[in-house]
């Protein structure tokens, strides 16, 4: 995606704010306004919660793709973060993050022969997640 200077320079003053970076190089502004990943596919938005958790495990040379679904209301509630491995697909690991009453389906993409090697990584590193982040 091309992002024109002049884009840039109505988004800084709209947003009011000075474009010390914008002489640095035009796309570092751009950068800077999301977090950006490098296996995650972001074309839904991503439970705040879990954002970190993301980051986290994309470095796990199995995985190929994350790739997050839509956000769904469910039944029950919780205040508690969870993430349950729904069942191993063909082309890798189903899982749902939820917190509170929402739920968010995610699809982790590996080879069909490093699928349960990926569950159990997914499983310490989420356990890993919640004891470093309380």
């Amino acid at each position: 995606m091309q992002i024109s200077a002049k884009k840039i320079d109505s988004w800084l003053l709209l947003e009011k704010k000075t474009p010390f970076l914008y002489s640095i190089h035009s796309f570092t502004l751009f950068a800077l306004m999301r977090i950006t990943y490098q296996k995650v596919k972001t074309e839904h938005h991503i439970l705040t919660e879990f954002k970190k958790f993301l980051l986290l495990i994309e470095k796990e040379p199995a995985i190929h793709r994350i790739i997050p679904g839509r956000i769904n209301r469910q039944q029950k509630w919780s205040s508690d973060i969870g993430f349950k491995i729904s069942y191993p697909t063909s082309s890798g690991v189903k899982c749902i993050m939820c917190k509170g009453s929402t739920a968010q389906e995610v699809f982790f993409i590996c080879p069909s022969e490093e699928t349960e090697k990926l569950m159990n990584t997914l499983r310490t590193a989420f356990d890993e997640y919640l004891l470093s982040s309380k």
